[in-house]
């Protein structure tokens, strides 16, 4: 969810404090907060998955949320997290998983590890971070 004023920086603490009015002026924006909301939006533009595809959970942590979004053409792997853990493991079976994902969103490439069928993956455990793969199939 993005609250007015989320994607230029703007902060607020309480809900008199919330009421700040948006900086008209470029030059006090943060910029590298107002690029990432830009690449989220194109991300989101460009996969009709992050749309309107279909929504399952695969894997949840205590800083780790892992979820895929689906079309009948389209498959995409979204790993959200608020702070460091451990790297999560997934069998890549359910996963519709083969060879090397294509990373979408950050720098991170994934690879199964003994076939869709019996192999695995491998998450990252950094954070805070966000990350999206598509499928090869995709």
């Amino acid at each position: 969810m993005v609250s007015a004023g989320d994607e230029v920086g703007l902060e607020g603490h309480d809900n008199e404090d919330a009421r700040r009015p948006l900086p008209w002026n470029r030059s006090r924006w943060d910029v590298e907060t107002y690029s990432a909301y830009r690449s989220l939006r194109r991300l989101r533009h460009g996969h009709g998955a992050l749309r309107r595809g279909g929504f399952r959970w695969v894997h949840r942590g205590t800083d780790t949320l892992v979820y895929l979004r689906e079309t009948a053409s389209e498959r995409l792997l979204v790993q959200v997290s608020r702070a460091a853990h451990p790297a999560v493991a997934l069998p890549a079976g359910p996963l519709g998983l083969e060879g090397e994902p294509l990373a979408l969103l950050g720098e991170v490439g994934l690879r199964v590890a003994g076939g869709s069928v019996g192999g695995s993956v491998a998450l990252p455990g950094d954070g805070p971070a966000a990350h999206v793969w598509a499928s090869s199939q995709s």
